[in-house]
């Protein structure tokens, strides 16, 4: 099944809550790389990616870039994820009901998309993703980040 989205099209919007209850929206991230990580905690190779994904959001801190995930899963699980550090990044939970995903029709985990600083799909896979083609993707549209982003949307 295709993705509804692909790129060179604008991300749709995601609102909704963190881990933590605090809300969170894609958009807010507008001025920065993003990887959208679909993903779930009994899926092998969403727990392969985990480490470089790790090292992206530590290695990435003082750049325009942000990565957030839509788990699937229990919150308790996810919770233990954390408190590990294990993942070290932002989630929307869909516990059970998942209208994140059906919106973007995702068929397969992990499924990832990177934004631009627009906010535009410019890659996006199912299944594992190495870390070296990840990298390569980041590091890309990081470069290409104006030195001067503009401000997040409200």
């Amino acid at each position: 099944k295709e993705s509804a989205f692909l790129p060179g099209m604008p991300a749709p919007e995601i609102e909704g809550v963190d881990f933590d209850g605090v809300a969170l929206k894609l958009s807010e991230h507008r001025g920065k790389v993003v990887v959208l990580d679909f993903w779930a905690d009994w899926c092998p190779p969403c727990q392969q990616m985990w480490p470089h994904e790790r090292q992206l959001v530590e290695d990435l801190k003082d750049a325009p870039f942000a990565m957030v995930g839509v788990y699937s899963g229990k919150q308790s699980t996810l919770q233990k994820l954390i408190n590990e550090k294990t993942v070290t990044w932002k989630n929307w939970i869909e516990d059970g009901e998942s209208p994140i995903a059906t919106k973007w029709r995702v068929s397969g985990f992990p499924t990832i998309y990177v934004l631009d600083h627009d906010g535009v799909i410019r890659y996006q896979a199912v299944g594992y993703v190495t870390d070296a083609q990840l990298s390569k993707w980041v590091q890309e549209l990081v470069a290409k980040v104006p030195k001067t982003a503009p401000p997040a949307a409200p």
